[in-house]
Formats: C-alpha cells, sequence, structure tokens
C-alpha cells in the first residue's frame, strides 16, 4: 500500500538528533504515566514518541490508555489507526479513523488518512498523467485549474486550455498551453471553444472546478458539446468520504462538495454513457467515455435534474458505494483496458 509506505517513510526520516530528543521524552513521559494513570494527555505524548520511532505495540498501549481515560479523544483514536495501518490491519485502521470522525467531523488528519485506507495505491493526479501519455491528445481542456498542478503534466504538443476564475499557477505549464481566469460558464458563453482549443473537439478533458453539482452538471454539458466518441472526460471528487464531507457546503476542512451526484444522474438519464470510478485517493476519479454532442438530454432536463438530486444526501457505506458509483481497481491497466473497451462503442440517439 503506498500511502503505508509513505508512513513508513516518514519514520525513517528521522534525523538521530530527533531520535535522541525522542528517547529522552519517553524517559521522562513513560514514568510520569505510571504515575498519573488516568492522564490521557500524558498517554498520548508518550505513544505519539513511540510511534515516531515505530514501535507500534508499545504506542498502541499508550495511545489505547489514553480514550480509555478520555473515550472523546479523537486525536488519540486516529493515532491508533495510523498505528493499524502501519501494521498492515487496514480494517482495525478504518474502524479507528471512523471513531475520530465520528466525534470530529473536521479533523484532517483523519479523514485523509481514511481516504487513503478505503482508496490505496496511486492519487488521481497519477492516474491523469498516465491518462495524458495513454491518449496523447491534440487537443486537451481542464476546467479548474488553481495552482497548475494537473495542467502542468500536458505533453508540450498538446494545445491546452484551462479555465479557472482565480488561477494561481505555480508549476511550469508548456508555451501551448493557455489559460483563462474566467468562470468556466463565462469561457463557454464569450470564447471560441474551436478556435482555442485549435481543433473542433477535444480529445481529453478534466472537471475540477466548483465542488457544486449543479455546476458539474453544467460543466459536463458544456464539454460533451465538444466531444467525440472517443473522448475521454475525466471529473475529480466522484466518490466522496462521507456525508460531512460530501455536501453543496464546505463545512469541513477535507470537503468534496456534492459532485458525486453526477454520477447518479449520468447513470439515470445517460444510460448510452459508459462511466466508472476510478479507486484514486483521496476522493475517486471519475472516467467517462462514449460521449455523444448531438445528445441534449442533460440540457432539457437540467432544471428537472437539478430540481431532483439537489437535497440528496450521500448515505452510502464504504461497500455499498462500490457499486452505486461503479467503481474500477486504481489499477493502470484495468483503467487501460476499460478505455480501450468502452470508448469506442457506437453513439446511442439522443
Amino acid at each position: 500500500m503506498e500511502y503505508r509506505q509513505n508512513l513508513l517513510a516518514q519514520d525513517r526520516r528521522i534525523s538521530t538528533i530527533k531520535k535522541i530528543k525522542l528517547i529522552i521524552s519517553l524517559c521522562f513521559l513513560i514514568p510520569a504515566c505510571a504515575i498519573f494513570k488516568k492522564n490521557p494527555k500524558l498517554q498520548y505524548k508518550a505513544g505519539h514518541a513511540l510511534l515516531r520511532l515505530n514501535h507500534l505495540d508499545k504506542a498502541y498501549y499508550y495511545f489505547q490508555r489514553a480514550v480509555e481515560n478520555n473515550p472523546q479523544f479523537f486525536k488519540a483514536y486516529s493515532r491508533l489507526g495510523d498505528v493499524m495501518l502501519l501494521k498492515g490491519q487496514t480494517d482495525g485502521a478504518i474502524e479507528f479513523y471512523d471513531k475520530a470522525i465520528a466525534i470530529n467531523p473536521d479533523h484532517i488528519d483523519s479523514c485523509v488518512n481514511l481516504a487513503h485506507t478505503l482508496l490505496p495505491g496511486a492519487t488521481y493526479e497519477k492516474s491523469l498523467l498516465l491518462l495524458h501519455k495513454f491518449i496523447k491528445p491534440a487537443a486537451y481542456l481542464e476546467i479548474g485549474v488553481q495552482a497548475g498542478k494537473s495542467i502542468a503534466v500536458v505533453d508540450k504538443n498538446t494545445i491546452a486550455v484551462g479555465v479557472d476564475p482565480e488561477p494561481k499557477i505555480s508549476y511550469p505549464i508548456t508555451d501551448n498551453t493557455k489559460i483563462f481566469a474566467v468562470t468556466s460558464d463565462k469561457f463557454f458563453e464569450d470564447f471560441d471553444v474551436k478556435k482555442e482549443l485549435g481543433s473542433d473537439t477535444v480529445d481529453f478533458s478534466f472537471i475540477d472546478g466548483l465542488h457544486t453539482f449543479e455546476q458539474v452538471l453544467k460543466d459536463f454539458i458544456n464539454v460533451e458539446k465538444y466531444s467525440r466518441n472517443d473522448t475521454v472526460v475525466c471529473i475529480h471528487d466522484c466518490l466522496p468520504l462521507n456525508n460531512h464531507t460530501s455536501r453543496s457546503q464546505e463545512i469541513t476542512s477535507f470537503w468534496t462538495g456534492d459532485v458525486w451526484k453526477i454520477v447518479q444522474v449520468l447513470k439515470k438519464y445517460r444510460a448510452d454513457l459508459n462511466y466508472a470510478t476510478i479507486a484514486a485517493p483521496p476522493s475517486g476519479l471519475g472516467l467517462v467515455t462514449n460521449l455523444d454532442p448531438k445528445s441534449t438530454i442533460l440540457s432539457d432536463n437540467f432544471d428537472k435534474i437539478i430540481s431532483e438530486f439537489r437535497h440528496l444526501d450521500y448515505n452510502y457505506g464504504y461497500k455499498e458505494r462500490l457499486s452505486a458509483f461503479n467503481v474500477i481497481e486504481n489499477d493502470w491497466e484495468v483503467i487501460k483496458e476499460h478505455i480501450k473497451s468502452k470508448s469506442r462503442k457506437p453513439s446511442k440517439a439522443a
């Protein structure tokens, strides 16, 4: 598991001086814990020092004592999850992260670690990079550029168009990349998309803009107008963590919005499309193929769809969501075969 390996690597990167300081601190913490047996803060500190030194069983003992003395100690539950993850016991890690989040839904460490435990392997950025290399798009369209991390991976020969009302580019981009500092609605209304792409159609598109269901639906409708049957469209954040982090309003630090509703819409209204969610951390990567630029089903039913799905709550369990969101394995060979087998079927009439 890649995320587990990263946690282990963090321990190996501890300097000798830091290790000595941790050992010295334990010389005080462990006796103190023996004296003050009901002090969860001391027990947590001892457990954390032991965890940093990779003494997992001893760390587990002190974190367990901490939650026994303070059942609301969400940070200790989260660290217990870390211990279980490092020991390769993912079910146990998930259980402890869930307990931490149940106490504090906004605990970012628990949310991030749980997301990576549920979706092991390379992140969605790696999937995007591999997709670029496989598709070799002549024209690429990205909605939601932010710092430019994902658009920076395009090939120098690809005409790339990025759309973001407030781009903060900090990654190097190619000379063939154009950034439009406008909303996606404004871009599709005011600009000649074909001219900017240097093509009548887009080969590959990534939607990662405003994290609301309504806007993602608009963006998908507009992107499909410039697509072909074999165009590939990716949508970020299609596999949320839980109810708290998947709402239209941002109430937690780890937040993916209600983008996930687009999956249910496409499954219900556009059965002609081929849809899958790549199980890429932290929140899934939607993969749509077999597009039909002539279809008006979504635009004709836009108001109806918004009304139908706006108040839908996310209530899927970890196993249930696998089928509900057409999840496929986060393995490049699986992803590649899915595209090859699904993207060249004859389109059905809208």
